[in-house]
């Protein structure tokens, strides 16, 4: 179910004005540029040729590096993201971000 709605959110491109991505941890948001700090044309940079797991990872990966980036103080970061310090300390180790 998750496959087709990533596979029709693709499809539709820039139309949709709101896209959430269910995860069996979490839920990513994402809106338009002007409420959010991750680009809004981020799910039509992906190929659509991958696999779910790979489409997603190349997601985390570029909205952890954009969001590094902007905020180097990386506690809050991930209280803004709403995971555990921890957590976005593996996942930056993970896609080499640190």
């Amino acid at each position: 179910m998750l496959e087709n709605y990533i596979n029709q959110i693709i499809t539709m491109g820039a139309l949709a004005d709101s896209v959430t991505i269910i995860d069996d941890r979490q839920i990513i948001e994402m809106t338009s540029a002007s409420s959010c700090s991750c680009p809004n044309n981020i799910i039509t940079d992906i190929s659509s040729s991958g696999t779910l797991k790979t489409l997603m990872d190349q997601y985390e990966a570029d909205l952890l590096s954009e969001r590094v980036a902007a905020c180097k103080n990386h506690s809050r970061l991930a209280r803004e993201l709403g995971v555990t310090r921890q957590t976005l300390l593996n996942k930056l180790s993970k896609y080499g971000l640190l």
